[in-house]
């Protein structure tokens, strides 16, 4: 396979596993790293061994050695970026959530399409062996019909300047809830609030109704511990998946066993996918299409929020 020309954009923490992964990655040529940081571009050189870096994006967007670029900057950057590398002719890789507006996630996938570009987003969950076990097995009716789907993402960490929980945070579980099962809800029901400071979210509770399928999303800057867990309750059987961990547990009649995964390295998976669409052109599985119905949920959410109630997607 050629290699492509990939470039990362901010080398912050996300940015850094994109650099670490590429380096790694036979099918592509790290050209170019960008960060505002001196700091965190010396980082890159000397711990991955990148040889060309940069202060000024646009010196990467101008080049013609470019092909593709990762995006890995503060939320509020991603539209106006994905748009100067869209004009520039670069296909991308954005860090979820792919904006903060949904009119502006649909704006850019429609660039892209026109194009004719790659344009994936960072919903890494999609790329997760054992989700993907879960998913093949909700379809051939392991678990009977599934009744509720959990999803736990808490962690105890200070909350991060200006930055609510449910535009960091519910996006991962609204995406792997439609992987699993490959709907979007019909209704959003969300109430989130804040303890530690006066704004924003720092705490949520999002209830997402599908068809017989319930959603229920527990966000948490506060509780003890990193837990990353999805769980399945059917009328069959049963399971909790361990995502940062890619271990599962299935609880039928009063009994308990383990599924066995291959663990793989999500990211790197994720980054070889957007490689091979580059040169297919086929869809990729992070669509930006998903990435921009993710935003509409947020907004759903906050939608709930000031009404103080349920409403329809």
């Amino acid at each position: 396979m050629k290699k492509a020309n990939i470039a990362v954009i901010g080398a912050g923490y996300w940015g850094r596993k994109h650099v670490e992964e590429y380096t790694n990655i036979s099918e592509v040529n790290l050209v170019n790293v960008s960060d505002l940081s001196e700091e965190n571009l010396k980082f890159c050189r000397d711990n991955y061994g990148v040889k060309k870096t940069t202060l000024n994006y646009k010196e990467i967007l101008s080049s013609d050695d470019v092909e593709a670029v990762s995006i890995c900057t503060p939320n509020e950057t991603h539209y106006a970026l994905c748009k100067e590398a869209f004009a520039a002719g670069k296909h991308v890789l954005v860090e979820k959530p792919v904006t903060l507006k949904s009119s502006e996630a649909h704006e850019l996938v429609n660039i892209a399409k026109k194009k004719k570009l790659a344009f994936c987003v960072g919903h890494i969950f999609r790329f997760n062996n054992a989700l993907k076990i879960i998913k093949e097995k909700i379809n051939c009716g392991f678990f009977g019909e599934p009744g509720v789907i959990k999803l736990q993402w808490t962690e105890s960490r200070e909350p991060m300047k200006g930055r609510d929980i449910i535009t960091d945070l519910a996006p991962h579980s609204f995406d792997i809830l439609n992987y699993l099962i490959g709907e979007w809800p019909k209704k959003i029901t969300c109430k989130a609030g804040m303890y530690r400071r006066k704004e924003p979210e720092e705490w949520a509770y999002i209830i997402a109704e599908f068809g017989k399928t319930v959603g229920h999303m527990e966000l948490n800057w506060s509780l003890p511990g990193k837990t990353r867990e999805v769980t399945i309750c059917g009328t069959v059987r049963t399971a909790k998946i361990n995502c940062t961990g890619q271990k599962i547990k299935v609880y039928e009649s009063g009994y308990e066993y383990d599924i066995e995964v291959d663990r793989n390295n999500t990211i790197k998976d994720e980054l070889e996918h957007f490689v091979a669409c580059i040169h297919s052109g086929e869809r990729p599985d992070n669509d930006s299409v998903i990435g921009a119905k993710t935003v509409e949920l947020i907004e759903k959410c906050f939608e709930s929020l000031k009404k103080n109630g349920t409403v329809a997607v």
